[in-house]
């Protein structure tokens, strides 16, 4: 993906790669195939929080497994059960649905519309949904050159002097 190497820029470089993720295991677990531009991100980094805000999973790995959805999608479901107005869009495993990636500390899910081929990101929280291209490019490089905010997160992300925190 052309936004890649651009996004590793500014994320920077780790001391050490990560362990090797087994992407045939992540995808017969899933029964999905991921999107190559999130590989090459998983392939790079470990699971990370950008500006203390939003926390990019990885598969795996404790605190933002990305093979461990069930807390997020629960909560959905249950909210979609009391007020079905307000999750009106289909969750993994249903045919179509979205499939968490990562979270905000505001409780924004971060998602892949399951419907696409290319998995286009859906960011869904208490303000509204929004969708976005590609996860490397259209969304978290946009996002953090402020070339495309997310307007369903605060004005404030990211901040002028962001970081990134390792898990």
């Amino acid at each position: 993906m052309p936004a890649l190497p651009d996004l590793t820029d500014l994320l920077g470089a780790l001391p050490a790669p990560p362990p090797p993720v087994d992407w045939a295991a992540v995808e017969r677990a899933l029964a999905f195939a991921v999107p190559e531009d999130y590989r090459e991100l998983a392939d790079r980094y470990p699971v990370f929080t950008i500006d203390g805000f939003l926390t990019v999973f990885r598969p795996g790995t404790p605190g933002g497994d990305l093979l461990r959805p069930d807390a997020l999608l629960d909560r959905l479901r249950e909210l979609r059960a009391d007020s079905p107005a307000d999750v009106a869009f289909r969750l993994w495993p249903e045919d179509g649905g979205l499939y968490p990636w990562g979270i905000t500390t505001n409780g924004e899910g971060l998602y892949w519309d399951m419907s696409t081929p290319s998995g286009c990101v859906v960011v869904d929280g208490r303000t509204g949904r929004w969708e976005s291209g590609s996860l490397t490019g259209r969304f978290l490089l946009d996002c953090l050159t402020r070339q495309r905010p997310c307007p369903v997160f605060p004005d404030t992300f990211p901040s002028p002097g962001w970081t990134v925190r390792w898990e």
